[in-house]
């Protein structure tokens, strides 16, 4: 695995906290995360700007990426996206964020996975996070991602055993253990 660093602007910054502003005080997020509007904001903007990491990668590699659509609101709470890119043979491929100081693994919950998509891809936000026990994290402090690398469907969900990481059983694999992220940009 090589993982690659990628620079977070305050332009991403905030491209992703208003469509998260916008999703969420319209009432048009898919109901799994926490009550707490802040929490749920911000969840979604670090979601978002996780795929606009991926999309700056891609960007960097000469790849076309369509922003509007990345930008796209489904009206209603059962409405979602269906992926968050799909490579040149129209595989799917979702992007999966961490950001919290102890986050070292990606994980897919069990409701998603009935929606299986081809590829996830493991992308963590170097936030500063010092206290843990906060339930929300300065965004401003976020600078570099660090894209970890991929894992298909299969090996996902046939990797560890799902367990409840808090808000659901999930499957997961450690970031250490993700394929070359270059394998995957290839397909693009």
């Amino acid at each position: 695995m090589c993982p690659m660093n990628v620079e977070v602007t305050p332009d991403m910054r905030q491209q992703a906290l208003s469509f998260a502003e916008n999703i969420i005080l319209g009432n048009n997020q898919f109901d799994r995360l926490p009550n707490e509007v802040a929490v749920r904001i911000q969840r979604t903007c670090i979601g978002k700007l996780g795929e606009l990491v991926f999309a700056q990668v891609l960007l960097d590699r000469g790849v076309n990426v369509d922003f509007e659509q990345m930008f796209e609101i489904f009206e209603g709470q059962n409405n979602v996206d269906g992926f968050d890119f799909e490579t040149n043979d129209n595989q799917t491929v979702d992007i999966k964020t961490g950001f919290r100081a102890n986050h070292r693994l990606l994980m897919v919950n069990e409701q998603q996975l009935r929606q299986p998509k081809n590829y996830y891809v493991g992308i963590k936000l170097n936030a500063v996070d010092p206290d843990l026990n906060e339930r929300v994290i300065n965004l401003e402090t976020i600078n570099t991602a660090t894209v970890y690398g991929y894992v298909t469907h299969d090996t996902l969900v046939n990797a560890n055993p799902r367990r409840n990481f808090g808000e659901g059983y999930a499957s997961w694999v450690r970031y250490a253990n993700l394929r070359d992220i270059n394998e995957l940009l290839g397909r693009f």
